[in-house]
């Protein structure tokens, strides 16, 4: 009797089992992904205006979906990057933006972003946005110094005119390898276009006298540069130059020799008029 009872509870929990997982399964359903552009253009070292994406539920009813793009790491090697999906699962129907970064580097062409909708459901949807990548033509830059050497005493400050041509861009000076007490500025420091600045190096008393290489450098974009090279002899200061005394000690020594001149002058006036009297009066 027991044993024909527990068969009896295996069947219905069997059958229990089965409409469970028939129901389970007919609760699963599919989506679908649309985007607001499949096609788009990007230049290199550039980002993407922002598209739209909508995942749907297209059939059955379904939870925990995810966006993702399947073959990210592929595009990351290449220097594709996306950037603003969801990092978690959503129950469709949900929606969003998204943009495509293009590195410098990556190379013009065309490029598939796979995005597939997948989680629990069992079924995965996908659409491909297809990614053109245009070539970005490097900017030609030259520099040029004048004149491109000098000579400067210790203490004292130098100019010349740096010009630069860029064919498209902004430049921005800088120089270095100077001496130690000096310092350089650029009027102006950044360039928008192919033209003129004024570089001023001021030296101390103490930069050490002797002949430096200085370079002058122009940064363009997309890493483009150029640099020049400045000759700047240092010089001592001259012997005449150099002050011993101050001026102010030195003005007080003339003041007290004049007043002691003048002393010793009215002490022998006065000892001549005291001798006359003495004759004009024995």
């Amino acid at each position: 009797m027991k044993s024909h009872y527990l068969r009896l509870c295996l069947i219905i929990a069997l059958i229990f089992s089965l409409t469970s997982f028939t129901s389970f399964a007919q609760t699963t359903g599919s989506s679908s992904i649309t985007l607001s552009s499949t096609s788009i253009t990007v230049p290199q070292g550039g980002t993407s205006s922002s598209i739209s994406y909508k995942v749907d539920l297209a059939s059955g009813s379904t939870w925990g979906t995810q966006l993702v793009v399947s073959n990210m790491q592929t595009l990351q090697s290449e220097g594709i990057t996306i950037n603003g999906l969801p990092s978690g699962m959503e129950d469709p129907p949900f929606s969003g933006t998204f943009t495509v970064s293009v590195s410098s580097s990556a190379a013009a062409g065309s490029y598939s972003v796979v995005l597939a909708a997948t989680g629990d459901d069992p079924s995965t949807s996908s659409v491909t946005l297809t990614v053109d990548v245009t070539a970005v033509a490097v900017p030609t830059l030259s520099i040029s110094l004048a004149p491109n050497i000098a000579s400067v005493v210790q203490g004292s400050s130098i100019s010349t005119v740096v010009s630069v041509n860029i064919s498209s861009g902004s430049v921005a000076l800088s120089a270095s390898g100077l001496p130690a007490g000096a310092s350089a500025t650029f009027s102006p420091s950044t360039l928008t276009a192919s033209g003129s600045s004024t570089m001023s190096i001021s030296t101390s008393s103490a930069t050490p006298p002797g002949t430096y290489t200085i370079s002058v450098t122009a940064s363009g974009p997309q890493g483009v540069s150029k640099v020049a090279s400045y000759t700047l002899t240092v010089t001592s200061i001259p012997t005449t130059q150099k002050q011993t005394t101050s001026p102010v000690y030195e003005y007080v020594a003339i003041v007290i020799a004049v007043i002691v001149i003048l002393i010793a002058a009215y002490l022998a006036i006065s000892r001549r008029a005291g001798n006359a009297r003495e004759r004009v009066n024995p």
